[in-house]
């Protein structure tokens, strides 16, 4: 009798033994900043400790972890969740109603896109202003322009030293000489052609920072596309691999293995496409920056976010006031004037129609006319830009605004694209979803990622423009 009470004692704490052990080497899941991640070998809740595999560790997370100590269990090396956490400087939560360990790194929940390099390991590193500043650097027009001014300046000082030792300033203008007028004329021109230097100067400036913004728009949205045609081909792989596999089971039918590789095919003629183009891109960097076409630039501290725009009707009158290319026109037109109203020194008009005279002498009336028809092509040009400048602006404005109504829109189906993930997720935990379908869900994430990404560039193009619309 006590046999079988031993007996069925032993029995009960046996089979209790076996229902801790169970409970306490449960699988479970482990999530990075919000994405469920896929482990070769899995991840185990033992003994209230939450474990991974070192293999799979190391894959997600790198060398570091293997200075963290490993128990064995089953044959197989096991690191704490946690201490891995603590080593990669990620906070940790535990989920106990879904056996999942959640894992957070700086990079915000649900964010794809950070987590996603080009692949290529830069030669030259260099910062925007840096990159700015070798293209103006080497600018020829720039270089030409600075010599020039330095030979307008010492004719400038010629000019003012002839003026100072015959004393023109001292006598009533009609009683100036022909070569006295002449010579004020050429200070005049003086005046303006630094001037025009000045301005043409900073035009230059800014289109140089427009190409480079342009050079940097194209690398990085064609750099968006890579990545996700990347991340497509790799579901597409694993999703073909399916279907063949499953063809060969006859439960999938020769036109679905067909229409699978078809569209593997095309995403890999896409992503080769787009490297080339981005080739492209990177090559027309160089050559503006001036560096060796085998060089792989890295542009750093490179903002898409400009500082706000300023309202519309202000934007527009401070514009039309201070634009450099309409400063350009007025000059255009001041000088057309200064040199037709310099000529009552010289020439007296009579009441009679084409009768100009300079000290009693008929003068030829052509000259007079080519001055005032030089004046009517300045006002008109003047005025053309002006409308042309106000337009711009105006359709700039409109732009942006369409722009940040796609980009709230985007960020909606963003927020949608999230919740789908986290149903699949769940779906997935509890064995009525497949891998398939969360990667599936996790690329429309990456899909609106990019689309927010693209839209940034746009608005940051945009918005200069917007402040410099005269470069357009």
């Amino acid at each position: 009798m006590k046999k079988k009470i031993y007996a069925g004692v032993l029995t009960g704490i046996l089979v209790l033994a076996q229902a801790v052990t169970v409970f306490a080497n449960r699988p479970v899941h482990v999530a990075l900043d919000g994405f469920l991640q896929e482990l070769s070998h899995g991840a185990s809740l033992i003994d209230g400790r939450s474990m991974i595999d070192a293999e799979d560790a190391e894959a997600l997370f790198g060398d570091l972890v293997l200075r963290i100590d490993a128990t064995g269990v089953d044959g197989r090396d096991m690191l704490p969740i946690r201490d891995v956490a603590n080593i990669m400087s990620l906070d940790i939560i535990w989920d106990d109603e879904n056996s999942l360990v959640r894992l957070s790194s700086a990079n915000a929940d649900y964010s794809l896109l950070p987590q996603m390099a080009s692949g290529i390991q830069p030669t030259i590193s260099m910062t925007y202003q840096a990159a700015l500043n070798l293209i103006n650097d080497r600018d020829a027009r720039l270089i030409a322009m600075e010599e020039n001014m330095i030979i307008l300046e010492r004719e400038q000082r010629e000019i003012d030293d002839y003026l100072s030792d015959n004393s023109i300033r001292g006598r009533a203008r009609r009683n100036y000489t022909v070569a006295e007028v002449q010579v004020l004329r050429a200070r005049e021109a003086l005046r303006n052609q630094q001037q025009v230097l000045e301005i043409n100067e900073g035009l230059i400036r800014a289109g140089n920072e427009l190409q480079l913004r342009n050079a940097l728009a194209d690398i990085g949205r064609t750099q968006l596309d890579i990545v996700l045609l990347e991340r497509q081909l790799l579901l597409e792989e694993r999703s073909t691999a399916i279907v063949e596999l499953m063809h060969e089971l006859g439960m999938e039918t020769d036109a679905a293995q067909r229409d699978a590789r078809a569209s593997l095919e095309r995403t890999r003629t896409n992503l080769e496409n787009l490297q080339t183009a981005q080739g492209s891109n990177r090559l027309t960097l160089n050559t503006l920056l001036g560096l060796s076409a085998t060089a792989i630039v890295e542009i750093q501290g490179i903002s898409w976010t400009i500082a706000a725009r300023t309202p519309l009707e202000g934007h527009v009158a401070t514009q039309l006031a201070n634009a450099p290319n309409l400063a350009l026109l007025q000059l255009d037109l001041d000088f057309a004037e200064y040199i037709y109203f310099s000529y009552d020194v010289l020439l007296k008009s009579s009441e009679q129609e084409d009768d100009y005279r300079y000290r009693g002498r008929r003068q030829d009336a052509s000259i007079v006319i080519e001055m005032r028809n030089d004046i009517s092509a300045a006002e008109r040009a003047l005025e053309n830009a002006t409308n042309t400048l106000e337009s711009r602006i105006r359709s700039l404005h409109n732009d942006i605004e369409a722009l940040l109504e796609q980009q709230a829109i985007a960020q909606g189906d963003l927020a949608v694209a999230i919740e789908n993930y986290q149903e699949a997720m769940l779906r997935y935990m509890t064995g009525m979803g497949t891998w398939l379908e969360l990667e599936r869900a996790k690329l429309a994430i990456l899909n609106h990622e990019i689309t927010l990404a693209r839209l940034e560039i746009n608005l940051g193009m945009l918005t200069l423009l917007y402040q410099r619309p005269y470069l357009g």
